[in-house]
């Protein structure tokens, strides 16, 4: 999956959901081999995270143990509750702010070429580019 963070500017997006317009606090989810491109306003910062869908399964299952019994259920909430291939998360520019420092140490984690592990177990896990 890919997590693409708005952090600054504004821009055009086009996937499957159409064209739509993301904005500082907005949070694009992309599915596996979804297609998604833009066109910046005027300019773009974002934060781009890639997340393996196994990993993100295994801590959606932990984080709802009480409630999902195994795996298979946690795959099987996952495509209730998320059933568009790609979405935008409207957090708003105060919640998506309290994300930023854990994105920052992302950033750095990632530019070192250090794993970050816990976080979100890949090797790169988020580094700021154009979109």
């Amino acid at each position: 999956m890919k997590f693409i963070i708005v952090r600054d500017g504004s821009a055009f997006l086009f996937s499957e959901f159409g064209q739509q317009v993301v904005k500082p606090g907005d949070v694009v989810m992309l599915g596996a081999n979804v297609l998604c491109g833009s066109e910046p306003e005027s300019h773009i910062t974002v934060t781009t995270i890639y997340a393996d869908t196994d990993f993100l399964l295994d801590q959606l299952r932990w984080q709802y143990a009480a409630f999902l019994e195994d795996r298979l259920d946690a795959q099987g909430f996952a495509e209730t509750a998320y059933t568009e291939p790609a979405q935008i998360l409207h957090l708003g520019e105060d919640r998506a702010g309290m994300l930023m420092p854990w994105l920052d140490e992302m950033v750095a984690l990632s530019l070192d070429g250090t794993r970050c592990g816990t976080i979100c177990g890949c090797r790169r896990s988020g580094f700021r580019s154009p979109m």
